[in-house]
């Protein structure tokens, strides 16, 4: 399967059998702020509908869609991560290299609403490898994973606006690419920030402005306990956190103090789980209300085929509780490749 090489690839290069620990039941929160978590399946083209409650995600109440058009067929092509904004919710289609789009109201996505819309230029489309979808100010960024750019859309009447997107290639001074595989982007306060799921680089920080991200203020930081890769990032206040995979079959989290410069990379902290047998890849990292969820998918290295799961862990003020984390596995994830929780 293509998109899934994508992930199997950087298994085959490390070489690695990462898991995590269990551990004891959740204490409950005392109040929670989604009513719906959805989890990406990118093997069979769907999105997935979770309670949440506030104990977290109620594994045990999702359910699987599948949009298709007038004539029956999937919009959904190898489905790579999801937003909201507005009154819609908007996919990012690896293979198809479309976005998906679609009403929500109170009860959740409107499966029977969604359509698939393509960024275009006035050179034609913009997307290649569609990755990481994300709303900041006014413009929606989308992340090319292959190409190792970006692709910038205006939003009208509040909705992404296909037909006014610009594509952006970062390169340093030497003009040598920034990107390298980035898997997404995230936006705090006024910078930019894309993981890079190989090379040498962890992540990519750009400056932001009312015009959208300012290409040639990006910079490239590494962590030096990590192979320079990241998978999946996400901020909890005053805190960024990024999910990779080391040597020595571990899946770290690095927690990073954001100052008014953004993140510090030189503050940043190596986080260990504890290693089980398996292979596995973090592939999206979310906060919601009192806890952090992380979406894995895991490769049977002697026949390919794909598991998936998510992570939930309890957080504080302090950070994530580690010793509460627990996993949920289930045959209707296959291949998780993103988490988001519909505003209320």
């Amino acid at each position: 399967m293509k998109s899934l090489f994508k992930y199997v690839a950087l298994f085959l290069t490390l070489g690695v059998a990462t898991a995590y620990s269990q551990a004891e039941d959740l204490a409950p929160n005392s109040f929670y702020n989604a009513n719906y978590a959805y989890i990406l399946n990118m093997k069979n083209n769907s999105y997935i509908k979770c309670n949440v409650d506030t104990n977290g995600i109620e594994a045990y109440t999702c359910v699987t869609y599948r949009p298709t058009n007038e004539s029956g067929q999937p919009l959904l092509s190898s489905p790579d991560s999801l937003a909201f904004y507005g009154k819609y919710a908007y996919i990012s289609n690896f293979k198809s290299n479309a976005i998906t789009k679609c009403l929500y109201d109170a009860d959740g996505i409107e499966s029977s609403s969604c359509y698939n819309v393509k960024p275009v230029d006035g050179s034609g489309a913009l997307l290649n490898s569609a990755s990481g979808i994300s709303f900041n100010g006014n413009y929606a960024y989308m992340v090319n994973q292959i190409e190792s750019d970006y692709v910038q859309c205006s939003i009208n009447n509040d909705q992404l606006n296909p037909n006014d997107c610009s594509l952006y290639t970062p390169k340093d001074e030497s003009g040598n690419l920034l990107l390298t595989d980035p898997m997404q982007v995230k936006f705090n306060n006024n910078y930019a920030y894309f993981d890079n799921l190989n090379g040498k680089s962890a992540f990519t920080k750009c400056q932001t402005n009312e015009h959208g991200i300012v290409v040639n203020s990006c910079k490239n930081f590494s962590l030096p306990y990590i192979l320079g890769s990241t998978s999946a990032l996400a901020f909890n206040g005053k805190q960024a956190y990024f999910a990779s995979v080391d040597l020595q079959t571990n899946l770290i989290l690095s927690r990073c103090a954001v100052e008014s410069h953004g993140i510090d990379a030189g503050s940043c902290i190596e986080l260990k789980m504890n290693a089980v047998s398996g292979t596995s890849l973090p592939t999206a990292l979310n906060f919601n209300n009192g806890y952090v969820y992380m979406t894995i998918v895991g490769v049977n290295m002697a026949t390919l085929k794909s598991t998936g799961s998510y992570l939930q862990c309890q957080t504080s003020e302090s950070g994530i509780r580690l010793q509460s984390c627990f996993s949920y596995t289930s045959p209707i994830f296959q291949v998780p490749t993103g988490i988001e929780f519909s505003p209320n």
